[in-house]
C-alpha cells in the first residue's frame, strides 16, 4: 500500500520530562510536534519547496522534530546509486532531519558501504536518545513514546535481516521486541497468507517462520 507524500504536523501529547533525574515534583510538560515526511523516491526537484514548508512548520513549531519515514531514495534514478544518494543526503542534511527510518528502497542496489552508513547513522539517533532523555526507561525517551512506535518497523528490519549493532542498540531492539504490542504484531504478520516475490529476500523459496 502506498503512503501519501509531503510533509505533516501532529502535535503530539508527548511528555518530556525536564532533566528525568529531576523528582517528579519539577517535571514540565512539553508539547513536541512531529513532522514527518516520507516516499521522497529521491525527486531532489521537490527539494527547496520541501525545505520551505520544513522551514515554515518549523517556525510555527519551535518544539519540534523532523522525521522521515523511508523510501527515500530511489534507485531507479540515473546516477543515484553510482553516487550513493548523494543528492538527497545533502537534500536531507540542509533540511535538518532530526531521525530517519528506511524503508525497502534503500535496501535496493545501493552499494553495502552506504547501507552501513544509513545504520550507523539509526544507531547514533538512537544513542543520543537514550543518552538524553532514556533516564526514565528502556526506550528512546524512557518510557515507550511515538518515537518508539515509528522505529518499530525499523527495529523489525535490523532484526529480520540480523543487522550487527552495538550494545546499547540491541539492548533497544530488545526492549522494543519485548513488548506484547511486538508480539501481537508479529503474530498477526504470520497468518498473513500472501507473499510479495519482489520483498522476499528468499524468494522463490519464502522461509517464513511459524508463530509461536
Amino acid at each position: 500500500m502506498r503512503r501519501p507524500g509531503g510533509v505533516h504536523a501532529a502535535a503530539l501529547a508527548l511528555v518530556l520530562l525536564a532533566g528525568l533525574a529531576a523528582a517528579p515534583a519539577r517535571a514540565e510538560i512539553v508539547e513536541l510536534t512531529i513532522l514527518h515526511t516520507n516516499d521522497f523516491h529521491g525527486r531532489t526537484d521537490r527539494a527547496e519547496r520541501v525545505i520551505a514548508t520544513i522551514r515554515a512548520l518549523r517556525a510555527s513549531h519551535p518544539i519540534s522534530l523532523l522525521l522521515d519515514a523511508g523510501d527515500t531514495f530511489e534507485s531507479k534514478i540515473p546516477g543515484a546509486v553510482a553516487n550513493g544518494g548523494r543528492e538527497v543526503v545533502d537534500f536531507m542534511n540542509r533540511a535538518g532531519y532530526d531521525g530517519y527510518a528506511p524503508g525497502d528502497n534503500e535496501f535496493v542496489e545501493f552499494r553495502l558501504e552506504d547501507v552501513l552508513a544509513n545504520v550507523r547513522r539509526i544507531e547514533q539517533i538512537w544513542t543520543d536518545c537514550r543518552t538524553r532523555f532514556g533516564a526514565g526507561g528502556p526506550f528512546l525517551f524512557g518510557a515507550f513514546g511515538a518515537a518508539d512506535a515509528m522505529f518499530a518497523p525499523v527495529v523489525s528490519r535490523f532484526h529480520t535481516y540480523a543487522v550487527e549493532v552495538g550494545p546499547a542498540s540491541g539492548d533497544y531492539i530488545a526492549a522494543v521486541m519485548a513488548l506484547p504490542a511486538w508480539a501481537e504484531w508479529r503474530a498477526a504478520a504470520l497468518q498473513e497468507p500472501w507473499v510479495l516475490p519482489h520483498d522476499e529476500v528468499d524468494w522463490p523459496t519464502v522461509l517464513r517462520e511459524k508463530a509461536s
